[in-house]
């Protein structure tokens, strides 16, 4: 399984040391399955309670036509490389006097307002 989440554009002096800011995983291991109905029903209302706490408790509950239908995994890790690169950029000595804007442009993640329906 691997996750990547860019963070920032980094912009140099010159285009080759134009870069990114991010953080990345790369995990390892076997996925099983989850057949133990408690134990879905313990996973799905953890997920929930992250996206909003108290909404678990607000909604139906999965019904077992729905738990038949969505296969849950767990996985053990075995083993896991993560990496990750912030900082500005890696500008050669003879750029630096170029007269040239450099810096990071963020990625700026923020929740918006909730759209009902």
């Amino acid at each position: 399984v691997s996750f990547a989440e860019l963070n920032a554009w980094v912009m140099a002096k010159s285009g080759f040391h134009h870069s990114a800011n991010y953080r990345s995983a790369v995990l390892f291991g076997y996925f099983e399955l989850v057949e133990d109905e408690q134990q879905q029903l313990a996973a799905y209302e953890h997920f929930v309670e992250q996206l909003e706490t108290g909404r678990w408790k607000q909604i139906r509950q999965p019904n077992e036509k729905e738990l038949q239908a969505t296969s849950l995994l767990r996985m053990d890790i075995d083993e896991g490389a993560v990496k990750q690169r912030q900082g500005g950029p890696n500008d050669d000595i003879e750029d630096l006097v170029l007269p040239v804007w450099v810096g990071e442009i963020p990625i700026i993640k923020t929740w918006g307002e909730r759209v009902e329906y």
